[in-house]
């Protein structure tokens, strides 16, 4: 997958090609490797800017929008989990409350099927979205929630008429 690094631009290559290629050559190919270099590439492309940033030994080192963006903190991994785990519980309570005690067993279902991809898709490492105001971030969530619900709801019905 080396070849993917002729994807960022030149001045990128010149200053990390040797680093980025010999950890790309130590990773087996994978989709998931694909992806990283080609969102790597994306982001080279559309913000080239870099941002220095202050190493433990003192200096500064540019880092990219990418690395700011992916950077994780212990922060978020005590928020993530226990939301993970909190929505999880949600999803399956209001399952089980549609199927029970409304008869709504289609939905119900379907909720039960997709209450854990729901929830890695809210707890996961959505730090792109911070740039944006708190409003538009929850319409932008609700809007990939609404979006997977409804392909879940599809594949429910599908499975129901067979």
């Amino acid at each position: 997958m080396i070849w993917m690094l002729q994807l960022y631009p030149r001045r990128r290559r010149e200053r990390y090609g040797e680093e980025v290629a010999a950890m790309v050559a130590a990773e087996r190919p994978s989709f998931r490797l694909f992806v990283d270099l080609l969102a790597g590439a994306v982001d080279a492309r559309l913000n080239p800017q870099q941002t220095p940033v202050t190493t433990p030994q003192g200096g500064s080192q540019p880092v990219t929008t990418i690395q700011r963006l992916c950077a994780r903190t212990r922060r978020d991994d005590n928020y993530n989990a226990p939301l993970l785990i909190g929505s999880s519980l949600v999803f399956v309570t209001i399952a089980l409350v549609l199927q029970l005690a409304f008869d709504q067993v289609l939905v119900g279902q379907t909720l039960l099927f997709s209450a854990f991809p729901l929830s890695l898709i809210l707890a996961g490492e959505n730090r792109h979205l911070e740039r944006w105001p708190r409003p538009v971030r929850w319409i932008v969530m609700g809007a990939i929630l609404a979006a997977m619900f409804g392909f879940f709801l599809a594949v429910t019905l599908v499975a129901v008429r067979l």
